[in-house]
Order: C-alpha cells, then structure tokens, then sequence
C-alpha cells in the first residue's frame, strides 16, 4: 500500500508559449519494495484546458509508471494559493521518485466539487522517452482515470 509523503510546491513563473508555466517541486511516495532502488528526477507538465473551469480547488494526485512495476506517485499536486491548474494554463512539476524506463501508464485522481479539465500530461526523465498522454475530458470525482499503454509480455 502506498503511503503518501507530504508534497512540497514552490513556485517560480516562466513564460511558455502564450501562458504562463509555473514551476513546482514535488516529493514523490514509494511503495517500500521501491524505496531501495535509485532515485530519478522528472518533469511534468500539466495542461488545463481552456474549456476548463476558471480555476480549480480540488485536490489533484497522480500516479505513472513504467511495465516493471516502478511508480512515481504524488499525493498533491494542486495548490489554491499558487493558482495552479487555471484555465489554458501550463503547471511544470518537478518529481523525484523510482527510476522508470519507458513510462507506459498515468493516472489522475481529482478529488472536490469544483471539476478540471486537463488537456494533456508530458513526462520526461532520464531514462524514458517523453510521453504525452492525452485527457482533454472532465475528470472524474475520486475516481483514478487515465491511460495504461503498457504491453505485458
């Protein structure tokens, strides 16, 4: 079972494309079978969809892996002081969690009565090539909802 560690934002502006990107830092929680492995860093950008709700107060978490059982997950991502997740607005997050090669799944989990809309995930980290997963649809509520593209062979 997962047990989440407090996630850590901090916020620095950047101009990307025609919106602003904010920049924040989060700690990832590892299963305990994980916690042994490596450490690697990755980047995260989260798209809101212009025809999202203004803004958002509920609570984001996601988690995404690669087809060997390595996960990064973050309990926390949202942060209503930052103003992260508004409409047509990029949010960069950087995550530190188990070295995964090829990621394959990504999951969201949005939990509150405001609703979001993502339009998109990228992922990009040392050991796997960057990966965009699609959304541009409504989360649902306390539900996780993504993709998995992983092939088990």
């Amino acid at each position: 079972m997962i047990k989440p560690e407090q996630i850590v934002f901090s916020l620095v502006f950047a101009l990307l494309g025609l919106g602003f990107l904010r920049l924040h830092a989060a700690s990832s929680s590892l299963t305990p079978s994980l916690q042994a492995k490596r450490s690697c860093p990755y980047t995260v950008i989260i798209k809101t969809s212009c025809s999202s709700t203004t803004s958002t107060r509920d609570r984001i978490s996601l988690a995404y892996g690669d087809a060997h059982g390595n996960e990064v997950y973050a309990k926390r991502l949202d942060d209503p002081v930052s103003r992260t997740f508004e409409r047509c607005s990029s949010d960069k997050f950087h995550i530190d969690g188990p070295c995964a090669r090829d990621i394959c799944y990504l999951n969201l989990l949005r939990n509150g009565s405001d609703g979001w809309k993502p339009e998109f995930v990228k992922i990009s980290g040392p050991h796997t090539n960057p990966i965009i997963f699609d959304f541009n649809t409504f989360l649902p509520n306390r539900v996780w909802f993504g993709h998995n593209l992983c092939h088990h062979g």
